[in-house]
């Protein structure tokens, strides 16, 4: 049976002297796991307050995961030259396959999640499928020509962190999961995507299907220009139907996920939330209230821990 990662940590200091997987000090994985909380808390505080749900043990692998997931997100944001965009992807994919090597880079995320892979086997695939899926995104210069690009975008990014989770909590193999886990994160690909509208517009970029936007008679440079009308209401409308969809297809699988399962599931909160103000916004994605968050924190973490009392997401 394998230990918990708590125990573990508690005793790193005579396992490192045994040559054991993790190089780091008791002290550096605190420091670590530390940093990937306070990473995860600002960037991605919806998922933050979902794992405030779990056990300790789980936590701390869920925001090592998320950790790696907000660094590789954040490149885009950080980087304008896709050169050096690159070079930083490139080094991120190494410092994956480092993890699985035993010889992790010097980064408080990757000492982290080196740990986590000591105790859990997670799929090596899962992580470098979300450095690829981040890459095409920065190296894309063209809007996504179909919903299928955006739902292709969920499957390679929010999806494959929630299947890692799953493996962090010993879940695996089970079909309803997968395809639990795979719609949801479609769900999350799409909204993440759509509540970014405003930004993504003021920095001149679209997630908005071109096919879609043809179809309404939709230019970019409205989009651009931060211009709502109904022809871009009637496409934000089309793409959040679809992810309306993947999320009801997650949520009618409930029943037959294990209790763990449902927990790590409560992202699905923040996403239903924010489907139903866009809806009552008549899918306006520049409305105030869409502007200002959607809903409130509050709302969101009350939401969030009724779910998880009741067993539902």
């Amino acid at each position: 049976m394998r230990r918990g990662l708590i125990q573990r940590l508690s005793e790193l200091p005579l396992q490192a002297e045994r040559g054991f997987a993790s190089r780091a000090s008791g002290e550096e994985l605190k420091t670590a796991f530390a940093y990937c909380l306070q990473k995860v808390r600002k960037y991605d505080n919806d998922n933050f307050i979902c794992s405030l749900q779990l056990k300790p043990e789980l936590r701390a692998a869920v925001l090592a995961l998320r950790a790696f997931n907000v660094e590789t997100g954040l490149i885009g944001e950080n980087v304008r030259e896709q050169t050096l965009a690159q070079i930083r992807m490139q080094w991120w994919r190494e410092a994956v396959n480092g993890m699985y090597r035993q010889t992790p880079h010097e980064h408080p995320v990757i000492q982290a999640l080196t740990e986590v892979i000591a105790v859990k086997d997670l799929t090596r695939y899962r992580l470098q499928q979300i450095v690829t899926a981040r890459e095409d995104d920065l190296l894309r210069i063209a809007p996504p020509a179909s919903i299928a690009d955006l739902e292709k975008y969920g499957r390679d990014t929010a999806a494959q962190l929630l299947l890692l989770q799953l493996e962090a909590a010993d879940v695996r193999e089970r079909a309803e999961v997968e395809h639990a886990a795979l719609h949801l994160g479609q769900a999350q690909g799409i909204t993440s995507l759509l509540r970014g509208t405003h930004y993504h517009a003021a920095r001149r970029r679209s997630y908005l299907p071109t096919d879609l936007c043809k179809q309404e008679k939709v230019t970019h440079e409205q989009l651009f220009r931060g211009e709502s009308s109904e022809a871009l209401c009637n496409v934000v409308f089309e793409v959040a139907s679809v992810a309306k969809g993947h999320l009801e297809e997650a949520r009618r699988l409930r029943s037959s996920l294990p209790p763990i399962a449902r927990l790590l599931m409560l992202p699905a909160v923040s996403v239903g939330l924010y489907l139903d103000a866009l809806e009552s916004s008549n899918f306006d994605a520049f409305a105030q209230k869409i502007l200002k968050g959607a809903y409130s924190p509050l709302w969101h973490q009350a939401s969030v821990k009724f779910s998880s009392l009741k067993g539902t997401y």
